[in-house]
């Protein structure tokens, strides 16, 4: 039997081509609730950590003879193998997950996610 790799598929993100921006992403991340209202420094040290999704400028921005600015718009996706994760976490054999997106910088706010689902690809081994 072949055996398959668990890929977490961040699809949709749909970003501004010309603006930083960064979220991590995490798997089954619990937290106790004492943590509301403090900056939790969340980041790759993490068990739960999968992966971070980075957006940087491109430095461009159109400029209409109006002086309107036309704000480019990029929508992309992002597959992150998590099999090993899973085994770590004990959560290999779980019906379902818990992902968690943690942004990183203010400039979220112009970043959306269309949603996360998890594909199934063949595992090379050597």
């Amino acid at each position: 039997m072949e055996e398959l790799e668990e890929i977490l598929v961040v699809y949709g993100i749909d970003v501004e081509t010309d603006v930083y921006s960064k979220f991590d992403i995490y798997v089954n991340l619990v937290l106790d609730g004492s943590e509301k209202g403090s900056n939790i420094n969340l980041g790759p040290q993490f068990r739960e950590y999968a992966g971070t999704y980075i957006n940087l400028p491109d430095g461009f921005r159109t400029i209409t003879n109006e002086g309107d600015t036309t704000i480019k718009r990029r929508k992309t996706n992002l597959k992150l193998g998590i099999s090993e994760l899973l085994r770590d976490l004990e959560a290999d054999e779980d019906d379902s997950i818990l992902v968690t997106l943690v942004p990183k910088s203010d400039s979220g706010r112009n970043t959306t996610v269309g949603g996360v689902r998890i594909d199934y690809l063949p595992r090379y081994t050597q």
